[in-house]
């Protein structure tokens, strides 16, 4: 096996830890970015779009009201478009991914405090974040 990620998927196979099954529904490994797959290059690039209107809001600020519209129409959509639609449809496959890293093996190469964080902040937006949201629609 040939990649970046090759000993990892070689741990997950050699893995003695009751995982056939989730190996059966084709996760590969303890790693939560390569759990996710597409889902986490469409992750990044949200961010990114986020910590692009960083800047903007702060020009916004300090141009007192220039360029407002621009941000609210740019917000809103991210929060409701992308936010909603990334994190609904990807629900289950940030959870096992999630669960997956938490669970990783002390000598797993996935073991690392980046990837136990990274599983710490989706499983936040998973369980607490998104159903506040939610919760925060239907009431208001």
């Amino acid at each position: 096996m040939v990649g970046w990620f090759a000993h990892s998927k070689k741990f997950f196979e050699n893995d003695d830890h009751g995982l056939d099954q989730i190996g059966n529904i084709g996760y590969g490994s303890y790693n939560p970015i390569l759990n996710l797959g597409t889902l986490g290059i469409f992750l990044l690039l949200y961010f990114v779009k986020i910590l692009g209107l960083i800047p903007i809001k702060c020009f916004n600020i300090l141009t007192l009201g220039i360029g407002r519209n621009f941000f609210t129409k740019t917000f809103n959509a991210l929060f409701w478009g992308e936010f909603i639609f990334i994190f609904i449809n990807g629900y289950i496959e940030i959870l096992i991914s999630s669960i997956l890293a938490y669970k990783a093996p002390k000598g797993s190469p996935d073991n690392t405090d980046f990837f136990f964080g990274f599983a710490m902040f989706l499983l936040y937006i998973a369980l607490i974040l998104i159903p506040s949201l939610l919760l925060w629609i239907v009431i208001f």
